[in-house]
């Protein structure tokens, strides 16, 4: 069977490295695009440095890794930045606002609009943007305006790429963990405080899943951690993509 290959945003740390060794060891071929190296390299992996919000290096990224493993199965837009000083509207520097927005809606964009282009010449794709609890209506929180915007814009985003690209067999969905998460966005916590959060591995199974998803099987869906196996398509999906 021909390995698979994913294109990690953000996969050298955090959330994105537990999900780039979780489908290395799957056996896919793993293409991490970030701006820095992971902490250890497992086999099937390779790193494309490159910011993201540069749509001509993501494209070249992305031709890069058509010619080395012969096409892109799926896209995880994991890369994101928030302010971590937890700054109100009033507050923040429109530098730091315009900065965070960039990367994770115009840098998203511009992968999952280049990652399309390729799957849409073979028939089918899945592309996942990990999104936030933040994103969702009811959840706003002071001093995270800038970060629960951006992954809101993601969620329309999801939204409106499924209507378009569902007539080319590529399936578009979102999913967060809908809790905190022991990643570098808290890194100013204590280690006790940190020892709190859950694990970074914590979206590997949900993801996994719609990775594997077939055209059309389940499209245009937002999902959490902790409502995912309620749905009847997914742990169909779920069972497929794991028997494998």
């Amino acid at each position: 069977m021909q390995r698979r290959t994913v294109l990690i945003t953000g996969g050298s740390s955090g959330i994105g490295w537990a999900l780039s060794g979780f489908f290395a060891i799957k056996g896919w071929n793993v293409c991490i695009v970030d701006v820095q190296e992971p902490v250890r390299f497992l086999k099937g992996m390779r790193l494309f440095k490159a910011d993201i919000r540069d749509i001509d290096k993501v494209q070249i990224v992305i031709e890069k890794c058509i010619r080395e493993f012969g096409g892109i199965d799926a896209l995880i837009n994991n890369a994101g930045k928030t302010d971590k000083n937890h700054r109100r509207l009033l507050d923040i520097p429109y530098e730091t606002w315009r900065d965070i927005i960039s990367t994770n809606i115009n840098g998203t964009f511009a992968c999952l609009r280049s990652c399309a282009e390729t799957m849409k010449e073979r028939g089918r794709g899945n592309i996942v943007n990990i999104t936030s609890l933040l994103a969702q209506r009811g959840f706003a929180r002071i001093g995270d305006a800038v970060y629960s915007t951006s992954k809101a814009a993601l969620e329309m985003l999801t939204e409106c790429a499924s209507v378009e690209l569902l007539e080319y067999g590529i399936n578009v969905n979102s999913a967060y963990p809908g809790v905190p998460v022991n990643t570098g966005f808290f890194d100013y916590l204590s280690t006790d405080e940190r020892a709190k959060l859950a694990e970074p591995t914590i979206m590997n199974e949900l993801v996994y899943t719609l990775c594997n998803l077939e055209p059309g099987e389940v499209t245009g869906r937002s999902f959490s951690v902790a409502n995912w196996l309620e749905d009847s398509a997914l742990l169909k999906a779920r069972k497929r993509a794991f028997a494998e």
